[in-house]
């Protein structure tokens, strides 16, 4: 015959040592300035009208590189790339 499964009683001691917080709070630690990548393509030093050519990236991942820079909210920059001899070139247009 299976045995009934036994209820255990919790005490209010394992109820605190299961709620408490093994993290350390720790006051006055300055908060580093946030390292991102960085990219190699001229992009914040454009003025309308400039181009650059790429020639080192297969052509589909320059188109999706520039539509992601065209998608970033906080800038008001707009830039187009066309397929030339030699690679994909890409302006600043706005």
């Amino acid at each position: 015959m299976p045995r009934k499964p036994t209820k255990r009683k919790i005490t209010r001691n394992a109820i605190e040592r299961s709620m408490a917080n093994p993290y350390e709070l720790e006051d006055g630690i300055e908060i580093p300035e946030q390292v991102g990548r960085r990219t190699c393509y001229p992009w914040d030093n454009m003025e309308v009208g400039q181009s650059f050519l790429v020639d080192d990236k297969p052509r589909n991942n320059v188109y999706q590189l520039v539509k992601y820079q065209n998608n970033k909210p906080y800038t008001r920059r707009e830039y187009t790339a066309r397929d030339m001899h030699g690679g994909v070139r890409i302006w600043r247009t706005k």
